[in-house]
């Protein structure tokens, strides 16, 4: 399986694609810069090696606590954290649990952002497909 370091390097390869893709599918810059910025950023910090103690979880710094329950709830590779679209779905739900409450406080409303979490899921998405097919090609 691949390492961190490979994720990483394959992600960052890829983003100029997906960019691309975007563009010429007719998405407007500011989708597609915001289809970048989330797929790098689950690329780095929301992939799904966050199951493990792995690199990953400890780019959350002391945030990472949060990650805590949901490792000891979810097995490696297991259809929750290793799915495509599922396991995305999972993540972010959890860390919206999170979220949730400081939006509150802030008092930023979540409608607000509607628009975006279409682009913010596809993102996830995206990262975690390109993950799970390293995966896949390095396991053969």
């Amino acid at each position: 399986m691949p390492n961190y370091k490979t994720h990483d390097k394959i992600g960052v390869t890829i983003a100029p694609v997906i960019a691309i893709t975007s563009i010429y599918l007719g998405k407007s810059i500011k989708y597609t810069i915001l289809l970048i910025t989330g797929f790098i950023l689950a690329t780095y910090f929301f992939s799904p090696d966050l199951d493990l103690d792995s690199r990953i979880y400890r780019r959350w710094g002391f945030l990472r606590i949060i990650w805590y329950p949901y490792r000891k709830l979810i097995s490696h590779r297991s259809w929750l954290s290793h799915s495509g679209p599922i396991s995305a779905t999972i993540r972010l739900l959890y860390l919206s649990v999170f979220l949730a409450p400081v939006f509150y406080f802030a008092r930023l409303d979540l409608l607000t952002f509607a628009p975006y979490y279409g682009i913010i899921w596809l993102s996830v998405v995206l990262s975690d497909m390109v993950h799970l097919a390293a995966d896949r090609i390095w396991r053969n």
